[in-house]
């Protein structure tokens, strides 16, 4: 699990009128559907696991290309394969693919977590998997072709040729180069959304998603050892929208009276921090993990739910019993310094543009200098800036624009005094 290590610069106060609710999911027996599911109202919205093949990271700067690794439990029908075979000649593919060839999501994130773009070399840094970046004209242009072997068990060859203006584009063929048909989705058609979907047997691209979506409840491979066999199972578990919550794990503790005070360097845009180990399986009967829960963060209103699994049926009905209770809300604001009034970031969160705006009470010493700082959620500094503090309403343009999805901290420091507030680009 991924931390924040922010503990020092948040403040919590709890809800005086916590909400339990019972809520049961079902994605049908043999887990037919996927299913969208709204924490705070308990909305859900099934799409046939065969609905789609391919989805497309539709944020801002987003260029991650994910793998439909969903299929019913009966594998009626079977789940989709990618391979990456060893030419990149889009023309010279025409070999069906090995199994040493195959490439998995990894389920850690809808931007860069794609089989797609796992294949990338890490040492060069414009390379996003499928294709390279251009700073210059802000484009990727495909580098890699790609195939995948249809529920049929026909396979098609795929290139995703460039990504230009917030406009995917592509091609896909029967291997002998028969039938190639071209597709692009444009970002802009999917405003707000987190993925765009595209199937190839239709060359259909759809909008799924529901307008609010946390967590998904689907299918996907990872890998596990099974009988002395380690290789890639497929698992049944939940994935979460990461441009709407976060999502903390509390394990080995007494679900009814663990504080979310005691996680919050846990708070994690890792789309698999709920996952599929908060249920074990004895012979042929699936148990629950008693001593496990989750709390997931809104990223719009910091209200904080705690999710307590009670049951799972298996394939036999496809349905999961769990308990939501809204406990409190978080303020990802650090105490105010003495010069300080008021101090608040707007938008936030945030798109393309931000500004943090702060009431300066008293002059500051070297005529009100200051440092103006944004880091990852990891620590790294990314921008730095110096400004200049004067008594009244100060209001400085943030630099936002070039930063992906994700979580970020303002830091506005002078001399032995700071301010911290959290940012969240959508």
């Amino acid at each position: 699990m991924k931390h924040l290590y922010l503990s020092a610069l948040f403040a919590f106060s709890f809800s005086l009128q916590a909400q339990v609710v019972e809520r049961v999911v079902t994605m049908e027996p043999t887990y037919v559907n996927q299913v969208f599911f709204d924490i705070e109202t308990g909305a859900t919205t099934s799409i046939a696991q065969d609905s789609w093949d391919i989805a497309f990271d539709v944020s801002q700067l987003g260029t991650g290309i994910v793998l439909n690794e969903g299929a019913p439990r009966s594998s009626s029908p079977p789940a989709l394969l990618a391979y990456m075979p060893g030419s990149n000649d889009f023309d010279a593919v025409t070999s069906e693919p090995t199994d040493d060839q195959l490439i998995f999501n990894d389920e850690s994130s809808w931007s860069n977590g794609g089989a797609f773009n796992l294949v990338s070399d890490s040492e060069v840094l414009e390379d996003v998997g499928w294709g390279l970046y251009d700073d210059m004209t802000e484009t990727v242009s495909g580098t890699r072709v790609f195939i995948i072997e249809l529920r049929d068990g026909s396979f098609r060859k795929i290139e995703f040729t460039s990504l230009a203006a917030g406009v995917y584009s592509g091609r896909h063929a029967n291997l002998d180069g028969s039938d190639e048909i071209t597709f692009s989705i444009n970002k802009s058609d999917y405003a707000g959304k987190r993925l765009a979907y595209y199937k190839l047997t239709t060359n259909q691209v759809m909008d799924l998603e529901p307008e609010e979506w946390d967590i998904k409840f689907t299918r996907y491979f990872q890998i596990a050892t099974q009988g002395g066999v380690t290789q890639q199972y497929p698992f049944t578990g939940i994935l979460h929208n990461d441009m709407s919550v976060q999502v903390a794990e509390a394990r080995d503790v007494n679900v009814e009276t663990v504080d979310f005070n005691d996680y919050t360097d846990d708070f994690s845009d890792d789309i698999y921090i709920i996952g599929d180990d908060w249920k074990g399986l004895d012979g042929f009967t699936f148990f629950i993990i008693e001593d496990l829960c989750y709390f997931i963060r809104s990223l719009d209103d910091d209200n904080v739910y705690k999710l307590i699994f009670e049951d799972f049926t298996g394939s036999l009905q496809g349905e999961t019993s769990f308990i939501t209770e809204n406990v409190g809300v978080l303020s990802a604001v650090s105490d105010l310094p003495s010069a300080l009034s008021s101090a608040s970031i707007f938008p936030n969160p945030a798109f393309d543009q931000a500004d943090l705006v702060v009431d300066l009470a008293n002059a500051l010493p070297n005529n009100g200098e200051a440092q103006l700082t944004i880091f990852d959620k990891l620590g790294r500094q990314l921008s730095e800036e110096l400004v200049e503090l004067r008594p009244g309403v100060n209001q400085f343009d943030l630099p936002v624009g070039s930063l992906i999805s994700g979580h970020y901290l303002v830091r506005l420091n002078w001399g032995t005094e700071q301010f911290t507030q959290s940012l969240f680009i959508r």
